[in-house]
């Protein structure tokens, strides 16, 4: 091996070497650079779901039936329909149902003598990704609350001598 032989050797393993350096330079950049796309896309789309969902509820209206809309709710949470829903401060009130943003323990103390059940309204389990807001249109108020309950109210059941005069 003579000496010009040695000195092509080692420029050719420098070579691969900077080349080698250069190609992992340049992926690093190309990582960075498209995790920083990938950054920036989400936050578009973010702000994008954000001005959609806002535009959305801004459009939002009460159902026209009402009744029907409490029902369909009731029908997917209970199994079972009120014939007619009366609109009352606690929420809305039909036949041993109570649909109420309001906590159980509240509940409990505006109707004392009644078992209590409670079921969540969740957006999830509707086709109408906004039932909170819409039941908060239908009732009227403001703040509007964003956690609504179906409450299931049955009488308490008597127990002992009592219970047997009665039945």
């Amino acid at each position: 091996m003579t000496e010009a032989d040695l000195i092509l050797t080692l420029l050719l393993i420098a070579g691969f070497a900077l080349l080698g350096a250069l190609i992992t330079l340049g992926n690093a950049r190309q990582a960075r650079a498209i995790r920083d796309l990938e950054e920036a896309w989400r936050d578009w789309a973010e702000a994008d779901l954000r001005l959609k969902r806002e535009r959305e509820r801004r459009e939002l209206r009460p159902p026209a039936d009402p009744d029907g809309y409490l029902n369909r709710i009731a029908r997917a949470l209970a199994g079972r329909e009120a014939a007619r829903w009366e609109r009352i401060p606690e929420g809305f009130r039909g036949d041993g149902m109570l649909l109420s943003p309001l906590p159980p323990e509240a509940v409990s103390e505006r109707f004392p003598g009644v078992r209590i059940r409670a079921l969540r309204v969740d957006a999830s389990a509707f086709e109408d990704p906004w039932v909170a807001e819409t039941l908060s249109l239908l009732l009227e108020g403001e703040p509007r609350p964003q956690r609504w309950r179906l409450y299931i109210l049955e009488p308490r059941r008597m127990r002992g001598a009592l219970a047997r005069v009665w039945s």
